[in-house]
């Protein structure tokens, strides 16, 4: 694999042709997917995330240089693809520790009411999202499915149920404050 050759399918990709963009997806998937397992540890959400940078790399092909170094691009989609999934996760996880330490720890009955009234706000919260978002955080959180689970049952890829979490997060955060 030359610069030449590279600089090649670059300037095919440019002009629309897809098999010059199937060539470059088999020269780099699965060196993107392997270090996209290695970091986010599981290869169905690293396959999705390799889609998505190569995705993007379609779309933005009429801006691509065939002197630039297009590994060094591919790699940088890759990482911000990937960061800004982890980003998201690392919210998804401190809402999951606030829902946590606002659980009910003991049997008191100020405690009880304090449950009841959160799980009323949790309910009219939860009108508040579409159905979709309430069929995800239904799977996620009520039936204890994973984000792999819950995307193979809805047909969709364990990202699309991440982003749907965060979203459904961030609408509930809105319902507690100071929690």
């Amino acid at each position: 694999m030359t610069p030449d050759y590279i600089s090649t399918i670059i300037d095919q990709i440019k002009e629309g042709d897809e098999k010059a963009f199937g060539k470059l997806f088999k020269l780099y998937a699965s060196k993107l997917t392997g270090t996209a397992c290695r970091v986010l540890k599981s290869k169905e959400v690293a396959q999705d995330i390799v889609q998505d940078v190569f995705c993007e790399l379609w779309r933005q092909r009429s801006t691509l240089d065939s002197s630039k170094n297009v590994n060094a691009l591919i790699y940088r989609m890759l990482y911000f693809k990937m960061y800004g999934l982890l980003r998201h996760t690392k919210v998804k996880a401190q809402a999951v520790e606030t829902l946590f330490r606002t659980s009910v720890p003991e049997n008191s009955v100020e405690n009880h009411i304090n449950f009841e009234e959160t799980k009323g706000i949790l309910q009219r919260a939860l009108l508040h999202l579409s159905e979709q978002q309430r069929t995800v955080y239904y799977l996620v959180k009520e039936e204890g499915l994973s984000y792999e689970q819950a995307g193979k049952q809805l047909n969709v890829s364990p990202i699309t149920i991440n982003t749907h979490m965060v979203r459904v997060i961030r609408t509930l955060k809105t319902f507690f404050p100071g929690r």
